[in-house]
């Protein structure tokens, strides 16, 4: 159990710094991908990085922020379940301390204490400390579900999120795309105004 706690002290760690670099990405992803105004996604390298993924670069940005907030969650639910396993061996490395030093304390103690406790009383005891551990199994378990089920709450938050930004940028595009076409398109037919005008006799 000492080994499994010193274990858990090594992945503990490791996990919490995965999360915060998989939190750092997902920031820099999102403010990276242009907005309809184009003013912050500019200053972060939008402009950037469609030179650099061209057209596509919209897609994979949204295939990012959805593993990247997988990632998060599947971060999150295992620390707590490291968390969960940690305090699970440090307590019951405490009672196999405490169990120790209970029997090392009846070892020195008068023979005649040992001989007044009844075979009765020993399994009422044995019988409560098996039921307090399951009880306390019981909790924890509870307690993991019920942090299991927020974590997944939130990672299907921050899934819909990203849905709704990346419908945003869509909707931002398809915008942009139908201004330049009636821009093209006045510019053309003042461009055929003009030469009807420098050339009548051609009508």
């Amino acid at each position: 159990m000492i080994i499994l706690a010193g274990i858990l002290n090594i992945l503990i760690p490791l996990v919490i710094l995965v999360q915060a670099v998989t939190a750092i990405l997902i920031v820099l992803v999102v403010l990276i991908q242009r907005p309809k105004n184009e003013g912050l996604g500019a200053t972060f390298g939008a402009g950037l990085a469609d030179q650099m993924l061209g057209a596509q670069a919209t897609n994979v940005f949204q295939k990012a922020t959805v593993w990247l907030g997988l990632i998060f969650f599947i971060s999150t639910l295992t620390l707590t379940v490291l968390f969960n396993q940690k305090n699970t061996a440090n307590a019951i490395v405490t009672q196999e301390e405490v169990t120790k030093e209970i029997a090392a304390e009846e070892a020195t103690a008068e023979p005649s204490l040992a001989e007044q406790l009844t075979a009765v009383e020993a399994e009422e005891t044995a019988e409560q400390a098996v039921t307090d551990v399951e009880a306390a199994v019981q909790s924890v378990v509870e307690e993991v579900k019920e942090e299991a089920a927020e974590v997944q709450s939130a990672a299907t938050t921050i899934i819909e999120e990203v849905k709704e930004e990346a419908s945003s940028v869509k909707d931002a595009a398809e915008s942009t795309a139908e201004t330049v076409t009636e821009s093209v398109k006045e510019v053309e037919n003042s461009v055929k105004d003009a030469i009807n005008i420098v050339t009548p006799g051609n009508n």
